[in-house]
């Protein structure tokens, strides 16, 4: 993948193999609170607005993807060493 990401103001290649290994995991708390967020909120929207809940729905795979491509690139990195 050519993402040129940096957590901190440091790019994934300055990075020791501890913080990247702790980036990972942060990534992987967000995408379990992301899902918990999008339950409720989408529940939410259901009761009160379908064609709005369509539109979250939409962002939480976004946002999914998002930090699934980034923890490819990190898990790429810590393969790399």
């Amino acid at each position: 993948m050519n993402r040129n990401l940096s957590y901190g103001g440091k790019n994934v290649h300055e990075k020791t193999t501890e913080e990247l290994k702790r980036q990972l995991e942060i990534n992987k708390k967000r995408m379990t609170g992301n899902k918990l967020v999008m339950v409720v909120i989408t529940g939410a929207t259901l009761i009160a607005c379908a064609p709005v809940a369509v539109l979250v729905i939409a962002i939480g795979v976004l946002r999914r993807n998002w930090l699934l491509e980034n923890n490819a690139v990190l898990q790429e990195e810590l393969n790399k060493r």
